[in-house]
């Protein structure tokens, strides 16, 4: 304090120093609780003083830190509650965050556990594999299988990869294997052929990714019928002894599509009774399979 010098009293100055103690506070983060893929969960900070009571006008950084270490800053002011809230929304990809409130002003005094921590989850999204044959698979004769990948909730991983195997028993390899890029309905058909009438086997596998829990499914395909087949012999011509004539069989299905891949045994009889049996085959993609009979010494 100055007095100025006047008419009376001469100039005079005064001085008084006092000491402001810094606030002691409690800075605490309510639990947050756990979100999924595209969610989002409330994030609340809660200053009180030493009493309990509510301070408000408090500034507050909240940080935020994944498993990566990428870190995100939220500036927040208490209101009269004592009470700051933001919503997180930061999940396009699962991880675990770690995070931390700090009192950003001067003259406050943070009494409790400090600063402030909490840990929660964006956790993943788990896709549900179904895979659906048609209802008659029989041997040689082109069929296929259903596949739908999404999550209980509909949620389709589009444009991403599962991959698909379908063996046989009795084949050595097998009758369909490739990744295939999952399309906004989440539906892939699989064609394949059955080469005989042993047990299917259809597996579908999905790898994990930023957004989606790994997921597998199998399923069995059992009562496979066998096809049909007809056996026709082009007409063979004759010979002379000591000659040779082809002998040309055509294996169709009862649908006349040919079937390749089989073997005809042949049985061919002479006027006096003698059986002489040839195998033939296997037969071409048309079905079919030719040999040259030779036995024609008499």
């Amino acid at each position: 304090v100055v007095h100025p010098e006047n008419d009376v009293y001469l100039e005079c100055t005064a001085m008084a120093e006092n000491s402001v103690d810094a606030m002691d506070i409690n800075v605490v983060i309510t639990s947050v609780d756990d979100t999924e893929i595209n969610g989002t969960t409330p994030v609340e900070v809660v200053v009180t003083d030493e009493d309990g009571n509510p301070v408000g006008g408090v500034n507050v950084t909240l940080t935020f830190t994944d498993e990566d270490g990428n870190v995100q800053e939220v500036n927040v002011t208490t209101d009269d509650e004592g009470k700051a809230t933001i919503p997180y929304d930061d999940t396009e990809e699962g991880k675990t965050v770690t995070v931390t409130a700090e009192v950003t002003d001067d003259g406050f005094n943070p009494i409790s556990e400090y600063p402030a921590t909490d840990e929660f989850e964006v956790t993943k999204l788990t896709p549900e594999i179904n895979i659906i044959p048609e209802d008659d698979v029989t041997a040689h004769k082109p069929t296929s299988a259903n596949i739908t990948i999404a999550t209980e909730d509909g949620i389709v991983p589009v444009g991403e990869t599962v991959t698909v195997i379908v063996t046989q028993v009795g084949v050595d390899e097998p009758l369909y294997e490739g990744d295939v890029v999952i399309d906004e309905d989440g539906v892939i058909t699989i064609p394949f052929t059955p080469e005989n009438s042993e047990d299917i086997t259809i597996s579908v596998t999905f790898d994990e990714t930023p957004q989606f829990n790994e997921a597998s499914e199998e399923t069995p395909i059992t009562d496979i019928q066998a096809i049909g087949t007809n056996v026709v012999i082009t007409p063979v011509e004759d010979t002379i002894v000591g000659g040779t004539t082809p002998i040309e069989v055509v294996v169709t299905d009862d649908e006349g599509n040919p079937v390749a891949g089989v073997e005809v045994n042949l049985t061919i009889v002479n006027e006096d009774g003698k059986e002489d049996t040839i195998t033939i085959g296997p037969t071409d993609e048309n079905g079919m399979a030719t040999v040259d009979y030779t036995n024609t010494i008499s």
